[in-house]
């Protein structure tokens, strides 16, 4: 399929797809997509997660943890092609048209993100690595693919995250309302939205630990994936001790623009408190990661955030944990909280939908990094193009 790089006018249609820190299903969205840049109009058309195969967590934590040169390589190729697996049964699902659709965007699965520098042979090095090879996805689904989204902005100095706020922006800005975008998946992030600001205005990080605690403490103690609608953590007590020992975890005392990932907040640190924690029972448990998730969002809010929000718009899978949303509601007493729902935007398609609006604004040459969250010297095209 032929593409003009340079119409801003007619629509396209791009699925986007992601698979998150909670490593459990691939999230395939296909978006109607009208123009670029501040113009640029947005519609969900379809939305579907398709859940991976058994074991696929573990073999992707075993990679991260100690994978060797070859199984890297080798999951590069074999992420691409389970995530192609699912774009195609996505199109043949919902009898999309193949030749309609203009591209693919992919984030990947990330493997390891280090966002801090460090110095190698006297140079500065960010680095971050996303597998499911873009070239694998174009060549099994026979569409175009925009992928390896996160490294123009490292190599402009960036720390390659957040990627949302160039979403949020076009998403959610308002004329009259400071609005906080808040996404809950293994981590949580916020884009702070001051009311008829610019996107050179916006400020978003990563507030800490989202759902990747809880998970992993749920998944430990009740064998399941996840604590459905908070009902786990209702029962249990919040232990003061254990909050505030996660609390002072350093990541709290650094300044935007910042980024985490499950290198900080993951398997290793969860370990450490179930461990440290042995005699608590593991519903207090539950209950209190849960509190560290809602408090460590409002602290970092508060700490942080120059503007006094309006309204809260939350997203991610952390919005059907009941009793997190509830704790959420008690700290941001004087804020409206809402769902992305509300806004036509799926709380667990807003990142699928994401990839989907980079791939487009690559395509068009449209820079979609933000340098004042991610640290970048200047503004990038985000993304490389692999053709079919």
């Amino acid at each position: 399929m032929k593409i003009n790089f340079t119409d801003t006018k007619n629509s396209r249609l791009i699925i986007g797809v992601n698979s998150g820190t909670s490593m459990d299903a691939l999230d395939v969205a296909l978006v109607q997509i009208n123009g670029t840049g501040v113009s640029v109009e947005m519609r969900l058309e379809k939305f579907e997660s398709f859940p991976f195969p058994d074991g696929w967590k573990t073999y992707l934590l075993n990679l991260m943890h100690q994978g060797s040169t070859s199984q890297i390589s080798q999951a590069n190729v074999l992420i691409g092609k389970v995530f192609a697996d699912g774009i195609n049964r996505f199109i043949e699902t919902h009898r999309i048209d193949h030749a309609s659709v203009t591209a693919i965007g992919s984030h990947g699965q990330t493997i390891f993100h280090h966002p801090e520098n460090e110095m190698l042979f006297n140079r500065a090095i960010l680095s971050t690595l996303q597998l499911g090879d873009p070239s694998v996805i174009a060549q099994e689904t026979g569409i175009l693919t925009v992928g390896d989204l996160r490294m123009a902005d490292i190599a402009a100095g960036g720390s390659g995250a957040p990627l949302v706020p160039y979403f949020d922006h076009a998403a959610f800005r308002d004329a009259k309302l400071t609005r906080g975008i808040l996404n809950i998946g293994g981590i949580a992030n916020i884009t702070i939205l001051k009311a008829n600001g610019s996107l050179d205005g916006v400020m978003a990080f990563d507030t800490g630990p989202g759902n990747m605690l809880i998970d992993d403490a749920v998944q430990k103690f009740f064998n399941k994936p996840f604590d459905e609608s908070g009902n786990i953590a209702r029962t249990g007590k919040i232990r003061e001790e254990i909050l505030n020992a996660i609390l002072q975890h350093e990541y709290f005392t650094l300044t935007p623009p910042k980024t985490t990932g499950r290198e900080t907040f993951g398997q290793e640190l969860a370990e450490k408190i179930f461990k440290k924690f042995s005699n608590i029972a593991p519903a207090d448990l539950i209950a209190t990661l849960t509190e560290v998730t809602a408090r460590s969002i409002f602290d970092q809010v508060e700490k942080f955030s120059k503007q006094d929000l309006d309204e809260l718009i939350v997203s991610g899978g952390g919005v059907k944990n009941g009793f997190l949303m509830e704790r959420l509601k008690f700290y941001f007493k004087t804020v409206s909280i809402r769902t992305s729902d509300e806004f036509g935007i799926p709380a667990e398609a807003k990142e699928a939908m994401l990839f989907a609006l980079l791939a487009n604004e690559c395509l068009m040459g449209t820079p979609a990094n933000v340098p004042s969250v991610t640290g970048a010297r200047k503004k990038v095209v985000v993304g490389k193009i692999c053709r079919v």
